[in-house]
C-alpha cells in the first residue's frame, strides 16, 4: 500500500457549500510553518499506524511533502473549525488552466466510512 494522495475535482458551487457546510477554517502558512505542521502531523499519524501501512507511509511521506512544498505558494489550505493540531488538513490548488481546484488528502489520515 502506497501513500496515497487522492483528488477530487468539484465544481465552485459544491466547494462553497461543502466549506461552509463543515464550517473550514483556512490557515495560512509559509514554508516554516508549514515544515513544523508537517512534521509533527507526521508523528502523530507515525503512532496511530502500525506493520505494512507503517513502513509504506514513512517510504511515501517525504516525497508527498517535498510535492506539497514545490505547490506552496499555490496551494489554499482548510482545516476543521477546531483547528486541532493533530487533524488532517485539506489542500486545494488549480492546475494549470484549470477553473476548478484540485484536493489533495494525505488518505493514511482518514477514516474510511462505508456507506
Amino acid at each position: 500500500m502506497k501513500v496515497k494522495v487522492l483528488m477530487i475535482k468539484l465544481s465552485r458551487l459544491s466547494i462553497l457549500l461543502t466549506l461552509l457546510d463543515c464550517r473550514f477554517e483556512q490557515p495560512a502558512f509559509d514554508k516554516k510553518q508549514f515544515v513544523a505542521y508537517m512534521k509533527k502531523y507526521i508523528k502523530t499519524l507515525t503512532s496511530k499506524l502500525e506493520g505494512e501501512p507503517l513502513e509504506t507511509f514513512k517510504k511515501n511521506i517525504e516525497p508527498a511533502t517535498k510535492f506539497l512544498l514545490t505547490k506552496l505558494k499555490d496551494l489554499q489550505f482548510f482545516v476543521g473549525e477546531s483547528m486541532h493540531d493533530d487533524g488532517s488538513l485539506v489542500f486545494a490548488y488549480y492546475k494549470d488552466g484549470a477553473t476548478d481546484p484540485t484536493f489533495l488528502y494525505l488518505a493514511p489520515g482518514l477514516k474510511e466510512v462505508k456507506c
